[in-house]
């Protein structure tokens, strides 16, 4: 199972809330005290980010294997997922190859069909693991890049998302290792055609 964070209503319809790259469960806290209250959300980690195993693969195929036996585990019979960026893929492919456990979808910025330069740009790009010298260093760097997260956002990233290595220096959670991956799951064989047709086969938002 997948590390997994509950929030809501535990006797609302239930939500899985799928983040994206470099990101986790626990950014999702936010918006479901605000959009969401009547629900039970279920906030998972992917494979290779926060508290969840960061050991591979991390193909997409094998995010959808986790969400199905984290389902499984948590005696989810059918969801609704509510995918963010990389997350909205890896709710499609859920939807794909295992529709009896989606009741309905909504995709956020669904990182799908990017092409492959758009996906080769992005495994580029694909930063080596940043550290820094102390959790303050850190909080600094993220409200660098980050400007519009309030500062409560701020303290619960640096509470849950940063860890200290055994060279003394904090990172955040997530295998870097796994990005180039990830962007390149953007433009999978299985097709952006399928994943389309079978997301309006379904209520959903986009």
């Amino acid at each position: 199972m997948l590390h997994v964070r509950t929030f809501g209503d535990v006797t609302g319809a239930p939500v899985v809330a799928v983040h994206g790259v470099y990101g986790y469960g626990g950014r999702r806290r936010g918006p479901a005290a605000e959009h969401l209250s009547g629900f039970c959300v279920y906030a998972p980690d992917l494979r290779g980010q926060g508290r969840s195993s960061w050991s591979p693969p991390w193909a997409l195929e094998q995010h959808v294997a986790d969400l199905v036996a984290t389902m499984d585990g948590l005696g989810l019979r059918q969801v609704d997922p509510l995918g963010f960026s990389f997350g909205a893929a890896v709710s499609l492919h859920l939807a794909r190859h295992a529709p009896e456990r989606v009741r309905r979808l909504v995709l956020l910025d669904p990182a799908i069909g990017l092409g492959t330069e758009a996906a080769a740009r992005s495994s580029e790009k694909a930063p080596a693991t940043p550290s820094f010298l102390d959790p303050a260093e850190a909080r600094a760097a993220y409200a660098k890049s980050w400007p519009s997260v309030p500062p409560s956002g701020l303290d619960e990233e640096i509470a849950d998302y940063l860890v200290r290595g055994e060279d003394g220096r904090w990172r955040w959670r997530f295998e870097p290792g796994s990005t180039p991956v990830i962007s390149s799951c953007w433009n999978a064989p299985a097709g952006t055609g399928a994943l389309v047709r079978k997301f309006l086969d379904a209520p959903g938002l986009l």
